[in-house]
């Protein structure tokens, strides 16, 4: 397949977009600082959860255990989402290298929205169930989880119109609308 190059070799614009790049770093850097600090508040937030039942072991009940816990755990699942946004963005702009398992691999920018949204619905899910345990007034219940489930729904409908032109094959190869072969041509920047 024939290149088409936007711009001659040495081009001031080209060296300023292979820079700029290189910008998405700061937005890397910026994730994983706040995914570690999330999941350390998370860690700090399970000791203290933890020494809170300890000391008053005799007055447990599945509520008093399971509020606090489900609570810690949407701290580590947001604490996830940052991390991945920071892989993600790293792996898209930066360097593709990476030695990380093949099923945290991010190869386009819809396929880092893709898994951000199957991460949003887990952490709306983990807080609707908070939210049912703490034993919520039923109405605020109702419009809690009725708000939850539009966004899931249109998270799936947007997923679904996005992957329903373009698949990935076991091979990692993408077909449909924005595969190699659908255009003619490619941009050397």
């Amino acid at each position: 397949m024939p290149k088409t190059v936007l711009f001659p070799k040495g081009c001031m614009i080209q060296r300023l977009f292979t820079f700029s790049r290189r910008l998405v770093i700061v937005a890397v850097v910026c994730s994983l600082i706040a995914s570690m600090l999330v999941l350390l508040t998370g860690t700090v937030e399970t000791l203290d959860v933890l020494y809170t039942l300890a000391s008053d072991w005799s007055k447990l009940s599945g509520k008093k255990v399971m509020v606090p816990l489900v609570e810690v755990t949407d701290l580590f699942l947001v604490g996830t989402v940052f991390y991945i946004v920071a892989l993600g963005l790293y792996e898209l702009f930066v360097d593709s290298r990476l030695r990380i398992p093949p099923w945290l691999e991010i190869r386009s920018v819809d396929e880092l929205k893709s898994r951000l949204a199957g991460v949003v619905v887990v952490v709306l899910g983990v807080s609707f169930l908070g939210e049912t345990v703490k034993g919520i007034k039923s109405l605020d219940l109702l419009l809690s989880g009725g708000a939850s489930a539009l966004v899931i729904v249109a998270l799936t409908y947007f997923l679904g119109n996005h992957t329903h032109n373009d698949r990935t094959t076991h091979d990692g190869e993408i077909t449909g609308a924005h595969s190699p072969e659908a255009t003619d041509k490619s941009y050397d920047i």
